[in-house]
């Protein structure tokens, strides 16, 4: 009798995983990102500004609101960065977005890296494209 008891509560938790696992995994949604290229000849003087074309797209049906952000990296470190900053922060797929990156008189002149990151139901999914910042001729 306890092996029937045991047995029917072993199927029910089995039954009860499939019952959960299967519908995640059935259901594919996600969404896509691609960023452009900085227009050419992607660079910017020191306190000049460019930006670039965020594009959002949609696998399977996702309709979800897709968070963004961006970030400035180098190859090595700098003392000032330029800064980016994403409009609209929140987008749907099929939808469109920009990064814009902001240097001042004081921004290092390297190459750097600007990352834009989308975000939504824990996914994330990145593009990235590279700008230099030129250096100050002298006059």
């Amino acid at each position: 009798m306890r092996f029937r008891t045991a047995h029917a509560s072993f199927s029910f938790f089995c039954l009860l995983a499939a019952f959960v696992t299967v519908p995640l995994l059935a259901s594919g949604q996600d969404f896509t990102l691609t960023m452009a290229p900085f227009p050419y000849p992607a660079a910017i003087d020191p306190g000049g500004q460019s930006a670039a074309n965020i594009t959002l797209g949609t696998v399977n049906g996702f309709s979800g609101s897709v968070d963004l952000s961006c970030q400035v990296t180098s190859q090595t470190t700098a003392p000032v960065p330029p800064v980016c900053a994403v409009s609209p922060p929140s987008v749907q797929p099929l939808g469109g977005a920009s990064v814009t990156v902001t240097s001042t008189g004081l921004t290092t002149p390297l190459e750097y890296t600007i990352t834009v990151a989308g975000t939504a139901s824990g996914t994330t999914h990145s593009g990235s494209a590279n700008l230099t910042v030129l250096a100050v001729s002298p006059q």
